[in-house]
């Protein structure tokens, strides 16, 4: 994994000065919050290109949850619950394998319970905090109780799916 810093990789990609940096990271001490977010919310870099940095530095895919449409057929397999709580936003499911956004795409626990509870083989993106908590509120607050409700089931079949599987393999 690349050892450099994000405010050192900002810099050297000219999306921020040093003045810029400097008042972020002065903001950031006293929030507590990561430097992607504090720079995104004072305006000081947009959520696409910190997500392109933190792929740049992470050595992994990218995606920017603000531009990102997960399918419903992904976001089915993972309660909104589970999303805040592991950090992720599910977004497609390809050959049998999860796509999702992460913060810590590297966090192989999380990575686990994402796929024990989902059934399928994941594989992680990163994708800014700050866009991907937005994300998720805008993505799970649109869903009915209707569309909650046929989450749910899809959510079940999905489990049963990957017992039956199981089950086949041990005969």
């Amino acid at each position: 994994m690349n050892a450099k810093r994000l405010g050192d990789m900002l810099r050297e990609s000219r999306l921020v000065d040093d003045d810029s940096l400097n008042a972020a990271l002065e903001v950031q001490r006293g929030t507590g919050e990561r430097l992607g977010s504090t720079l995104v919310r004072l305006g000081l870099v947009d959520s696409s290109s910190l997500a392109r940095i933190l792929g740049e530095q992470l050595q992994v895919e990218a995606v920017d949850p603000s531009t990102e449409f997960p399918e419903a057929d992904a976001l089915a397999l993972i309660s909104f619950t589970d999303a805040m709580r592991l950090g992720c936003l599910p977004l497609k499911m390809r050959d049998g394998e999860l796509v999702v956004a992460m913060t810590e795409p590297h966090n192989a626990a999380a990575r686990e319970q994402i796929a024990a509870i989902s059934g399928a083989r994941v594989r992680a993106v990163v994708a800014p905090q700050m866009a991907l908590f937005e994300a998720l509120k805008r993505v799970y607050r649109g869903a009915s109780g209707e569309d909650a409700r046929a989450m749910k089931i899809r959510r079940v079949v999905a489990g049963l799916r990957t017992l039956a599987d199981e089950l086949e393999d041990l005969v």
